[in-house]
């Protein structure tokens, strides 16, 4: 048999530009010799081409596969769009008609029947216990005789009865409503469809605690009709075990009709594990929904599919749909575990953790919670807001690893996160945060691959609140940008790194060694924000490499506020003009900074700044390397030290702190074709070097106090020459002869 071929990353047709003459390649499983797909399910099905085109609308025709495949699609120039994916046949139950040699109005009629029955004869049931009530069935003679009649249709509850002679029936066919034998573990263990029938399951199907539903992989499956609106399974206590089961909701996607979860619990989740599964086609609801009346520990949902609707649907603002949510009142909620999943398609958030019970931070909700090595594709909607891959709340000790995310909509979400590690994972084309943050303590964020991202880190806290503190970003390497909405001048929200500076108390925060690649932003790469109260801000070791015209990066690193802070060893390349076309049209600093109230100890050390493009604008306003808004307060026992500073900038120091204890010490600007600015009240300026020469410098900027060591001196000749007037090349004099 064969199943229809979903696509794993996007629809050609839909979820992303449609394309005449798109190609889909299907390879075994070594990726290398190509494997046939069929345009049909007859028996001797007809294989399609390889590669399978798309018509001129971008929409491909019937693609059935049969076991597992390698996928890749190419747009019409065999451009590559994905290659390598696999996928794999859902499903395989099968539709065999079996001719009726005896009739019954009801399951309970033919437990009664005496009538004289053959081995291999077939019976057919009208209703289970009343005629028409969807439980009609059909029965075949097994041959078994001399068993006691049963006095129940789920009396054996293994898809078997005994009639009145002591006959034994078995269950004939390949669609079952569970209330036909009222054991859904018997249904499904034979690799039968449940088809859920309203007319006899109102309020879905009860798993008792313990239950232990394993299906056969590959056909078990749960189909749901059009109309239902309950949930599906509705997990009775803890100790629950579903397995290799295919939930197939394609008939939940009416746009009025919320429809109900696949799986749901509101009593006590612990020992939970669901895995081997496979959800299709809701959008409305999540596929599994847990809350819990009493602290519940060790939930695995493990190495499953959930996947969305095929085609588009009206969103509207109570849509819920999802792939995992857990909504918890109680804390302390230990060793959730969401691994090795694919997400596809899923209209809201594929994995939602929050505490329910009162306010909304309470710390220490879940304890020990991992999202490990998991697939998230295609959010399926551009309409769709608010969309996050993953949004936790309120967890001591977070793991998130290893999760590849491709689509828009926000990444990670971890707020109220005490102690966590979001490592190695690998994000493109996100719309919004790449991990956004509030109100958290000891997170560890590191060894991130962004592509096409609007954010790496976003800290928006809320108003009033202790923010985050003690947070480690180290080791991410970010390429481009979300340049596809609103142009290059994009909003301020797409700063790569930053914190709110409406909110106070940010401390104790690392970000070193990353590198950003192409970044576009309105103002600033990394932004170091917080009304009061921020402190330890430390920007090191990073690098900042520009090399297109559009981008407007000119503030790679701004302080707002951040006390006791310090931006040291950073390297920032701008290639590239600076045009017209990046939006930016005042006065910006490489490395900006701006005073507040209660803001002092700031150092900016060892930098290096490059910018080896022009500033062709049409604006006249200055490009600092390093320099204060000046608009901005004082800025108390400020240090800059040891400085590089290269290129076509204005100002390569635009020091205008007005407090008088300002240190500026070390720093070489002679790589500038500007001059630096120092407010008169600072308290130490040295900028003076000493380097040798054969001549009095002609180019370059230099300051008063360099001097130049003649390194050919003869007898008779200057020693060296001092630089008694600052400028480009400046006054040179010459010292005493040899």
């Amino acid at each position: 048999m064969s199943s229809r071929f979903i696509m794993p990353f996007a629809d050609v047709g839909s979820g992303i530009k449609p394309s005449s003459g798109a190609k889909l390649f299907f390879f075994e499983v070594d990726g290398v010799t190509p494997k046939n797909t069929f345009s049909d399910q007859l028996a001797s099905p007809t294989p399609n081409a390889n590669p399978v085109e798309s018509d001129s609308n971008g929409v491909f025709g019937d693609i059935y596969i049969s076991g597992k495949y390698k996928v890749t699609l190419k747009d019409k120039d065999l451009i590559q769009i994905f290659g390598g994916a696999e996928v794999e046949e859902l499903f395989l139950a099968s539709s065999t008609v079996t001719p009726v040699t005896a009739e019954y109005a009801t399951t309970l009629d033919l437990i009664s029947s005496t009538a004289v029955s053959s081995v291999g004869d077939i019976a057919g049931t009208a209703g289970y216990t009343s005629k028409g009530d969807g439980g009609g069935a059909k029965w075949k003679s097994n041959g078994v005789t001399g068993q006691t009649s049963s006095q129940s249709p789920a009396q054996l509850g293994n898809a078997l009865l005994n009639d009145g002679n002591g006959n034994q029936w078995a269950f004939v066919g390949n669609s079952v409503n569970p209330l036909q034998l009222d054991s859904l573990q018997s249904a499904l263990s034979s690799g039968l469809i449940v088809d859920i029938n309203t007319q006899i399951l109102a309020t879905g199907l009860s798993v008792p605690q313990g239950a232990v539903i394993k299906g056969v992989k590959g056909k078990a499956k749960i189909k749901v009709a059009v109309d239902f609106t309950e949930n599906l399974m509705n997990l009775q206590g803890a100790g629950v075990t579903i397995t290799d089961v295919f939930f197939d909701m394609t008939g939940t996607q009416g746009v009025d009709t919320l429809g109900g979860v696949a799986i749901s619990s509101e009593v006590d989740c612990s020992d939970i594990t669901v895995s081997g599964c496979g959800f299709i086609g809701q959008a409305k609801r999540p596929y599994i929904a847990l809350s819990a009346n009493v602290v519940s520990s060790n939930i695995n949902i493990e190495n499953n599919d959930f996947i969305g609707p095929y085609t588009p649907f009206e969103i509207k603002a109570e849509f819920l749909g999802g792939g995992v949510r857990f909504l918890f009142d109680q804390l302390g909620n230990q060793n959730i575990n969401i691994n090795n999943n694919r997400f596809s398609r899923i209209a809201s958030n594929s994995i939602q953790a929050r505490y329910s019970g009162g306010d909304i931070h309470t710390k220490g909700c879940f304890v020990n919670f991992s999202v490990t090595n998991n697939k998230f594709f295609d959010p399926g909607f551009s309409s769709v807001s608010g969309h996050t891959w993953i949004e936790n709340i309120s967890i001591d000790n977070y793991i998130c690893t290893g999760n590849i995310m491709e689509g828009g909509g926000r990444g990670m979400s971890c707020g109220d996160v005490r102690g966590g590690v979001l490592a190695s994972n690998t994000l493109s084309g996100l719309t919004s945060y790449g991990c956004e943050m509030g109100l958290s303590d000891g997170i560890e964020i590191t060894g991130n691959a962004l592509t096409d991202c609007a954010n790496l880190v976003q800290d928006n806290g809320n108003t009033g609140d202790t923010q985050s503190k003690n947070i480690h970003i180290h080791g991410n390497t970010m390429k481009g940008g979300n340049n596809g909405t609103a142009g290059w001048n994009s909003p301020s929200s797409l700063r790569k790194i930053s914190t709110n500076s409406n909110n106070e108390g940010y401390n104790n925060w690392t970000i070193e060694d990353n590198t950003f690649i192409d970044c576009d932003y309105n103002t600033e790469i990394i932004y170091i924000a917080g009304s009061v109260l921020t402190s330890s801000m430390d920007v090191k070791n990073n690098t900042f490499i520009t090399n297109d015209t559009k981008l407007p990066p000119i503030q790679f690193v701004k302080y707002r506020f951040g006390s006791d802070s310090t931006c040291k060893g950073n390297k920032v390349y701008r290639f590239s003009d600076l045009t017209d076309a990046s939006g930016i049209s005042g006065s910006q600093a490489f490395f900006g900074y701006q005073g507040g109230a209660s803001e002092s100890n700031l150092k900016f050390i060892d930098n290096e700044v490059y910018f080896y493009g022009s500033d062709i604008r049409t604006s006249t306003a200055n490009i600092d390397g390093i320099g204060q808004n000046a608009a901005a307060g004082s800025m108390p026992r400020m240090r800059i030290i040891g400085n590089t500073l290269h290129g076509n900038l204005d100002r390569p120091l635009n020091i205008i702190a007005n407090d008088g204890d300002t240190i500026v010490k070390m720093n070489d600007d002679r790589g500038s074709t500007g001059l630096s600015f120092f407010n008169p009240s600072i308290i130490d300026i040295d900028n003076t070097k000493t380097i040798a020469r054969s001549a009095a410098p002609v180019t370059l900027s230099w300051v008063k106090g360099d001097r130049v060591t003649n390194k050919v001196a003869t007898v008779g000749q200057p020693t060296g020459w001092l630089c008694t007037a600052s400028g480009s090349p400046g006054v040179w004099v010459a010292l005493a002869n040899l």
